[in-house]
């Protein structure tokens, strides 16, 4: 078989709750393709940090997507590639602080480079609304944690094109492109469980 890139997203993907607990058994399946010649990588809404040190600590592909796609961590020794841009990301938050009548408010998350996280207490769609009007070039988005300000064109899908150039890789030789398709979570009744569906 041809080497190919396994995306994987983590929240809902390999975790077994709300709360980032690793599925260790889907962990273990994913560093089994890692040592059968295959890139691994994660593709998530997390830091891209949190996604380099669980490749590291995974033994996986020394490349993590984080931040919605605004940011690469990658390396032996930790690189960042910045697609997003996060001062635009803050003066957007600022501008909407000042704009809109609704609590808005940062969420306490693990830093971003990137993107500015919000909790999710105003109305997303006359948010970006206002940013549009005045001419803002970012765009939110809803992850169902929180809202999440990026830069206009920064999308989980954007920065795994950036990654599989990083790699090399095309996108044909993509297995999963952080979807369920391939290892995808099951609601059990206490928790959720992941089973990888490769052949």
């Amino acid at each position: 078989m041809a080497k190919k890139v396994l995306a994987v997203d983590i929240d809902g993907t390999i975790t077994l709750n709300g709360f980032g607990k690793i599925h260790l058994q889907a962990l273990e399946k994913l560093r089994n393709l890692k040592n059968d010649g295959h890139h691994v990588i994660f593709v998530t809404g997390r830091s891209s940090i949190e996604a380099y040190f669980l490749s590291i600590f995974g033994g996986l592909t020394l490349l993590g997507v984080g931040e919605n796609g605004g940011c690469i961590t990658h390396g032996e020794i930790m690189t960042h590639k910045m697609i997003g841009d996060k001062n635009e990301c803050q003066n957007a938050f600022s501008y909407l602080k000042k704009s809109l009548d609704e609590s808005i408010k940062e969420k306490p998350v693990f830093p971003r480079l990137t993107e500015v996280v919000l909790d999710r207490t105003f109305d997303i769609k006359n948010a970006q609304a206002i940013l549009d009007e005045e001419g803002f070039n970012v765009g939110l988005f809803d992850s169902g944690y929180a809202y999440h300000i990026n830069s206009r064109g920064v999308d989980k899908g954007s920065g795994l094109i950036k990654a599989l150039e990083m790699l090399n890789a095309d996108l044909e030789d993509t297995i999963a492109s952080v979807s369920y398709t391939h290892l995808r979570a099951h609601e059990t009744r206490h928790d959720l469980v992941c089973r990888l569906l490769l052949e």
